[in-house]
């Protein structure tokens, strides 16, 4: 059986586009005015976005700002939920989990990373969670240790978008729902996320590697090379059909909402990256659908 969770784990992290640009421009097709979407790179904070090419004239020309999931929208109930999905069961911790002999590999990956390893009581609340969460986390390691200058200010890159539009007076909104992506990442077996947590660890340097090489390759716009890596990294442990379910029918069901919301104001639209490309692809269904889809670039 593929490891399910692991592509989940990467498009929750990283976002890619085949083209030089990350904004690009929606017009035609009954548009009084042109709409914009954006690719995120969900990890990257607000620090990044003044340097995507023509991101603040398309905020002041939008009147509303539509990201996969409005924060917002995150109830009491969604955030228990959240919490219970994270956490393993009471009196459970990894190494129970995990046989002693897989703890070692786990182990092993982990002081790579982090040049400690879970028996470290400083890394105690790591054992607690549940191994896709515990995925998230290395992952999300791995880019601090090179790229911890683009976290610090605790606003990501999707939440600026939101907030900036709430400050400017502008309406915001989802595309899906808190719910629906609480069952996107963690709706898995813990047997199906532990053999996704050591398929990663099993390919550990080659996936720190992937990393490393996907982030510099985001932050230098080098996205043909980008696309390549994620490519590569999603042919680990992954397989086709996980890859549809987390990409293809997400981008059909964001094509069933968006003319009507670019039809009521102009929108920016700021999701992952990785669901702008290819045929099944956000910007080539827009085309299908009779929209002009075109980059934004520098003057």
């Amino acid at each position: 059986m593929k490891k399910k969770t692991f592509i989940t784990i990467l498009l929750a992290l990283v976002a890619f586009t085949a083209n030089a640009q990350l904004l690009f421009r929606i017009s035609g097709n009954g548009l009084a005015a042109p709409s914009y979407i954006v690719g995120t790179y969900h990890i990257v904070d607000e620090s990044f976005v003044d340097s995507i090419v023509g991101i603040r004239q398309a905020l002041v020309d939008c009147q509303q700002v539509y990201t996969e999931v409005l924060k917002g929208d995150l109830t009491n109930a969604d955030s228990l939920a959240f919490k219970k999905a994270q956490l393993l069961p009471k009196g459970v911790t990894i190494d129970k989990l995990l046989s002693s002999e897989e703890m070692n590999r786990l182990n092993a990956f982990v002081k790579r990373i982090i040049g400690a390893d879970l028996s470290d009581s400083r890394l105690a609340s790591l054992c607690h969670l549940t191994p896709t969460a515990l995925s998230l986390n290395l992952s999300l390691l791995i880019f601090a240790k090179k790229y911890g200058n683009l976290m610090k200010s605790g606003t990501m890159i999707d939440d600026f978008f939101q907030k900036e539009a709430s400050k400017q007076g502008k309406s915001v909104g989802g595309l899906e729902t808190m719910a629906f992506q609480l069952t996107l990442l963690y709706g898995y077996t813990l047997e199906e996320q532990k053999e996704s947590l050591m398929c990663m660890v099993d390919n550990g340097e080659i996936i720190e590697k992937l990393e490393e090489d996907i982030a510099q390759a985001y932050l230098s716009r080098d996205l043909n090379r980008l696309y390549e890596l994620l490519d590569r990294k999603m042919n680990i442990c992954g397989s086709p059909e996980e890859r549809s379910l987390m990409l293809d029918n997400r981008n059909a069901d964001w094509l069933t909402k968006m003319p009507r919301l670019m039809n009521g104001k102009p929108t920016l639209f700021a999701v992952g990256a990785g669901h702008l490309l290819g045929e099944k692809g956000v910007l080539n269904l827009l085309r299908q659908e009779g929209y002009t889809v075109e980059p934004v670039k520098n003057k």
